[in-house]
């Protein structure tokens, strides 16, 4: 088991959410559109945003008239030292050359936990999302914290879920390459696994490892305890000859008698 590959493993909070990400993947609508030039994918941690901002620059790319095959990618991570005025400011400076890389000229930037940018860097910001060819993915576990005129900016997609059953599909796809039978774990022990691990999409494909784990040991430790034990095979009998100590008479052995007619 391990990380999402592709975007067909993420598990959306819904079909709706789904869809938004679909259009834009597909290029069934035009992105970036009307001022909207961001993504902003906000929810719970753990439930798959920045897999899934990582999956979307090749997938927009590939969408744009003279799209190439290796778009113009930069990801940070906002923390101490990245998430202030200056470092927007970099950033800015850096979009205003124009792209050498092959493609579409599009500049992907990825910012892993805006939120973590201070008021000002944020106000700055939305300046930087006005330039052309640039498209900016954000996720966010806080999206209280990020201004209205910010989001404004971006297609919205939330990781909230609250149905487990969501996760079945994916469930049972991980189960099968894990070579596990589909009956082996009921809807009801799957949905349970998900709530326990509160969506958290590394918790529940740990948690599954755990159970796969558990379910093989006591199956072997059944087949053990049922299986018919194995029979010796039969040793001829060697006679024994008896032992005389020395200075003991020799027990005779009793002859058989007549024979009664």
């Amino acid at each position: 088991m391990s990380a999402p590959q592709t975007i067909n493993d993420i598990v959306f909070e819904s079909l709706a959410e789904a869809r938004k990400i679909s259009l834009i993947a597909n290029g069934e609508i035009e992105f970036p559109y009307a001022g909207k030039t961001g993504v902003l994918l906000h929810g719970e941690p753990g439930t798959g945003k920045t897999a899934l901002a990582a999956f979307m620059p090749p997938l927009i790319e590939a969408c744009q008239p003279n799209g190439g095959n290796t778009p113009d990618v930069q990801k940070h991570q906002c923390t101490v030292g990245k998430n202030g005025v200056e470092f927007i400011q970099s950033l800015q400076k850096q979009l205003s050359h124009i792209s050498v890389s092959p493609g579409s000229g599009i500049r992907y930037i990825i910012l892993d936990e805006v939120d973590n940018l201070t008021p000002q860097a944020r106000t700055q910001l939305k300046s930087v999302m006005e330039m052309v060819d640039a498209v900016f993915i954000f996720t966010t576990n806080n999206l209280h914290v990020l201004e209205a005129a910010l989001r404004s900016r971006c297609i919205e997609v939330s990781f909230n879920p609250t149905n487990p059953k969501i996760w079945l599909p994916r469930l049972r796809v991980l189960l099968a390459k894990q070579g596990v039978s589909a009956s082996s774990f009921s809807d009801a022990f799957l949905e349970n696994l998900v709530l326990v691990a509160k969506f958290d999409a590394r918790e529940i494909i740990f948690q599954l490892k755990m159970a796969i784990i558990q379910q093989q040991a006591t199956t072997a430790n059944s087949v053990a305890v049922t299986a018919p034990p194995t029979m010796p095979q039969q040793q001829q009998a060697i006679p024994m000859t008896p032992i005389v100590m020395a200075g003991q008479p020799v027990a005779q052995q009793p002859q058989p008698g007549p024979t009664t007619p």
